[in-house]
């Protein structure tokens, strides 16, 4: 994946990321992790982020994710 595709992934995942996170505030705790697939807005929440990459990669082997936890953002991950 170029530097482009990772800005627009990233970008994305932001997006998903913040329509999410009131919904998922309310769900669960602040520590917890989201792990988001940014082609298909698929997410993944967890008490790790090891949790939540292995359940990712469970369902979508050759991707890249945007991991955040539920109070902070993170980042690309793959």
């Amino acid at each position: 994946m170029n530097k482009l595709n990772n800005q627009n992934s990233t970008e994305k995942s932001k997006e998903i990321y913040f329509h999410l996170k009131g919904k998922l505030m309310k769900k669960y705790p602040a520590e917890s992790y989201i792990c988001i697939e940014p082609e298909t807005g698929d997410y993944f929440v967890g008490k790790s982020a090891v949790e939540v990459m292995h359940k990712s990669e469970k369902k979508y082997p050759r991707k890249q994710f945007f991991i955040a936890q539920l109070g902070r953002m993170s980042g690309l991950l793959k």
